[in-house]
């Protein structure tokens, strides 16, 4: 029987229908991913200058920038998303710099507004060998990356929101086959994201006190329904109602 689930963190609700999987061509495959051609990768080591000049680098035995001898390297997107901040000072707080449209016919509502879309937007090379997936690295460079997502993070600990993400592959809209993350650095809230904070307050005040991501973690790893790997650190889940197979 199919199911109308609510996302305990979005609200968000999903319909989820077991019984669809099993239609013709509904089957999920993921083609294979071809080798990384060495020539055409501008991540590799030794390929510092195919690169934008980088941000940031961990270099245990030292070295020039844009050089050799990095484990995991940051450097600006050569295509952002998002464009430099005006240097204007009376640019005004974030988010309220909203360029005016044209005047909306009697009785109409103001429908369209714009603002340019500015912040940062980097490429963190999580390791300097030709490997396709995070999950391909061995555990010391896997931490060093993470360790370099946090450090990018604290950097922007200015910005209103910052959001790191790690897509493989073309069919999660990857341009280039080495490992990488992107950090965008927002100067707005994503609705989304407000949206969760505001059933977090909400649940704390509801419950006296009590966190809703914790309570939900607890009680997955109670059930294990959908739990897909656990350790004493960390618990990777599926969600309860995910709106993506």
């Amino acid at each position: 029987m199919p199911e109308l689930r609510t996302d305990p963190l979005s609200g968000l609700r999903t319909i989820v229908a077991g019984e669809r999987a099993g239609r013709p061509g509904a089957a999920f495959r993921v083609e294979p991913r071809p080798a990384i051609d060495p020539e055409g990768d501008p991540f590799l080591l030794g390929h510092e200058d195919r690169t934008p000049p980088e941000l940031h680098a961990m270099r245990p035995d030292g070295g020039a920038p844009d050089g050799p001898g990095w484990r995991v390297r940051v450097v600006p997107n050569k295509f952002p998303a998002l464009g430099p901040a005006p240097a204007d000072d009376d640019a005004g707080p974030p988010g309220e710099n909203l360029a005016p449209e044209p005047p909306p016919g009697r009785g109409a509502p103001a429908l369209f507004s714009s603002r340019p879309a500015v912040g940062g937007h980097e490429v963190i090379v999580n390791g300097p060998e030709p490997v396709s997936s995070i999950g391909h690295l061995d555990p010391a460079q896997l931490r060093d990356a993470m360790e370099m997502w946090r450090e990018r993070i604290r950097h922007h600990a200015g910005a209103a929101y910052v959001h790191v993400i790690v897509n493989e592959g073309r069919e999660a809209g990857a341009s280039l086959p080495h490992t990488h993350a992107q950090l965008f650095a927002l100067d707005w809230v994503p609705a989304a994201v407000a949206r969760e904070r505001e059933r977090f307050t909400a649940y704390h005040q509801a419950t006296q006190g009590r966190n809703l991501l914790e309570d939900l973690l607890q009680e997955e790893v109670r059930r294990r329904e959908r739990v897909v790997a656990i350790d004493a650190e960390a618990v990777a889940l599926c969600p309860f109602a995910s709106r993506v197979p």
